[in-house]
């Protein structure tokens, strides 16, 4: 269980356990239906204090194959859909918080710093698999991938923060949106 790969259900299971959570596990069927199609890319576009950032960390705590989540879903609706268990945990997830990256980056780069910490933590799992010369994330999961078939599940909170944060770099904006295509 890292930080970005596979950060398992400690934050939705606290979520869970506060006084207004609301049901919304049925997102998670719908989710399901796009996996392994030409729309598996999903954006989740709903204004503030929505729900947003809670809904990834639900789905990254069904999706993560870094933890056991049967549980902690058993009581809510998706628990009865027929193909709950299909995909329950069964996926490496990268859980990026683009404002946190765009905090810590400081005078670097986003994408690279972002590239960097992920890198960091497919080298603990699956150094083995790619080489340590290669430098960049898309590089590295195309090895992973040939070598073991395994499909990683993205989730990207605030994706939408360097277009807002920093509007006056081109360049920047330019090098996330190139990142996000790959």
């Amino acid at each position: 269980m890292g930080i970005y790969l596979n950060p398992g259900n400690i934050s939705f299971a606290k979520t869970i356990r506060s006084e207004i959570y609301v049901d919304k596990t049925g997102l998670i069927a719908c989710t399901n239906e796009y996996l392994n199609t030409k729309n598996q890319y999903l954006c989740v576009s709903r204004p503030r204090r929505f729900g947003k950032s809670m809904t990834l960390e639900m789905l990254a705590a069904y999706y993560s194959c870094g933890c056991n989540s049967r549980e902690l879903f058993a009581g809510f609706k998706i628990a009865q859909h027929k193909d709950f268990e299909k995909h329950l945990n069964q996926y490496d997830v990268i859980y990026l918080n683009m404002q946190q990256f765009l905090i810590r980056a400081k005078k670097q780069e986003v994408t690279q710093y972002l590239e960097q910490a992920v890198l960091e933590e497919l080298r603990e799992v699956y150094g083995n698999w790619f080489s340590a010369q290669i430098t960049d994330l898309t590089t590295a999961l195309e090895k992973i991938f040939v070598k073991t078939e395994k499909q990683f599940i993205f989730l990207i909170d605030e994706w939408d923060c360097v277009m807002r944060e920093r509007q006056e770099s081109e360049a920047m904006q330019k090098q996330y949106l190139d990142f996000l295509r790959d």
